[in-house]
């Protein structure tokens, strides 16, 4: 806001002043920046179009986009390397927690933000970034997390907020600090003005106060515009500005004498009642050795309020050092804790290792899926039990399994040991619907006149195919067994 808002102004004004935009160099550092000596004819204002204004200040404000975009990088690249570390990001989690609790408008901003970019990947991320999105930083973390790669959401961003955002910025500001184009904006406010006057009968001077907002906010923008030091002495034969001259540079504030006196009292170093260059460098920024308007006032004497403003201000600060410093404590205890929890699981999973051979194994769960229909009747969907149930009891098999041995297999995790074979759960199913026919509907022998009950022998055929099941998992396990049994049986037990 420091950087586009002014320098969008500087560029409308100089081409204004100096009546064409031929030979004007727009560039931030550039030593004859918006310098009109540098310009060359039609010095008649036809080249002061929109058009040609928005040429002079799209590529300074593209790169000062591209720079916004690399600032996003931080909450992106650090979700990511929690990921990456095998731990959450508690702040992204934090953050989603306290927004899910919440009903306000910023809050609902962040979650719509995160399935927006959950659901359309590259064309989320570049839609988000390219208007101005106070929520922007939940994208980034919400990207880390997700291991998006790095290119895809910084290449994203870098287009959103380099180039469609800040394009569309420049064009507001080219409108709203161009004369031309504010003329034209102020024929509508006049129309409007008209219609609230006709159906109220009162003139609330639309376009008055509007102009007057204008002329206030392009006075502030104006004092935050930088320049060399010496820019000011250009016009100055003797390179000293004296109170008058001062007071000249303020004039549109409202308290103008005030601040010239203030200026004047601030940096008239030798007393002589005027301002050398080398005086006024002296209040040049060690940044870009450039001075503004509003840097060289020193401010009003200091108020009651501005003491307690500064006060809150500061109170913030502390707040927030604070802050930072119960969270890395915080971050420090938990790691503490789970290292404990580590030690304690390693310690008990250790003693499950040294007493698993007296474990009794985990029960096998046997599934059967149901028998295929061969017709329709009043209770039975002939679609729905021979293609959707038999997947559905599949995937109960598969679920089930993961569910019993998940919370196992993570505690074994933390304790960097695995489960004992003996101690997980197995689920398997056996397919009565192939045996039966299947989807081809092949063995209508088995089943009733109704073609949805077995007859007898259809159900001697399934108790069988199930019996040869259980049998099968029973033999395995009985002679695992007997294998380990007679291993732990010396040879000549007798010592003969």
């Amino acid at each position: 806001m420091m950087f586009l808002f002014p320098h969008v102004l500087q560029v409308v004004s100089a081409a204004e002043s100096c009546h064409t935009t031929t030979g004007l160099i727009p560039w931030y550092q550039h030593p004859c920046k918006l310098d009109c000596s540098t310009t060359t004819a039609p010095f008649d204002d036809s080249t002061v179009t929109f058009l040609n204004l928005w040429a002079k200040v799209t590529i300074p404000c593209m790169l000062w986009g591209f720079g916004t975009a690399v600032g996003e990088l931080p909450p992106y690249l650090v979700s990511k390397a929690a990921r990456l570390s095998g731990s959450t990001d508690e702040e992204f989690a934090k953050e989603m927690e306290e927004a899910k609790g919440k009903t306000d408008l910023f809050s609902r901003m962040k979650l719509w933000t995160v399935n927006f970019t959950e659901k359309h990947g590259f064309l989320g991320i570049f839609l988000l970034a390219s208007w101005p999105n106070a929520a922007f930083d939940m994208c980034g973390m919400c990207c880390g997390y997700l291991m998006m790669p790095f290119w895809t959401f910084f290449i994203a961003t870098a287009l959103g907020k380099g180039v469609v955002k800040v394009n569309g910025q420049a064009v507001v500001f080219v409108n709203l600090f161009g004369s031309a184009a504010f003329q034209v904006m102020l024929k509508g406010f006049d129309y409007l003005n008209g219609v609230v006057e006709a159906v109220s009968g009162q003139n609330f001077q639309i376009s008055t106060k509007v102009a007057g907002l204008r002329a206030k906010l392009l006075a502030k923008f104006q004092q935050q515009s930088r320049f060399p030091p010496e820019h000011l002495f250009t016009n100055d034969h003797d390179k000293r500005l004296v109170l008058e001259e001062v007071l000249q540079l303020y004039h549109t504030e409202d308290k103008a004498h005030e601040i010239a006196e203030r200026v004047m009292q601030a940096w008239d170093m030798n007393g002589d009642k005027a301002i050398e260059v080398s005086e006024m460098q002296m209040a040049a920024s060690r940044t870009d050795g450039k001075i503004s308007l509003s840097s060289l006032d020193p401010g009003a004497p200091t108020s009651f309020l501005k003491v307690c403003w500064e006060l809150f201000v500061v109170s913030l600060v502390l707040y927030f050092v604070v802050s930072i410093m119960n969270q890395m404590a915080q971050s420090k205890q938990a790691e503490y804790d789970e290292a404990k929890v580590e030690e304690r699981a390693t310690q008990s999973w250790g003693d499950v290792s040294d007493t698993e051979s007296s474990l009794e194994p985990r029960p096998q769960a046997v599934l059967v899926t149901p028998p295929p229909a061969y017709s329709e009747s009043l209770d039975v969907l002939q679609e729905v039990v021979n293609r959707a149930l038999p997947d559905a009891v599949r995937r109960v098999a598969v679920a089930s399994e993961r569910a019993i041995n998940e919370p196992m297999e993570k505690q074994a995790k933390r304790g960097r040991t695995t489960v004992p074979p003996e101690l997980l759960a197995h689920t398997s199913l056996m397919e009565a619907f192939d045996l039966l026919g299947g989807p081809t509907l092949a063995k209508r022998s088995y089943f009733a006149d109704d073609g949805i009950h077995l007859n007898e022998r259809g159900t001697k055929l399934l108790a069988l195919a199930v019996f040869a099941e259980l049998r099968t998992k029973v033999g395995k396990y009985l002679r695992k067994r007997a294998d380990e049994a007679a291993r732990t049986v010396p040879d000549n037990p007798l010592g003969l």
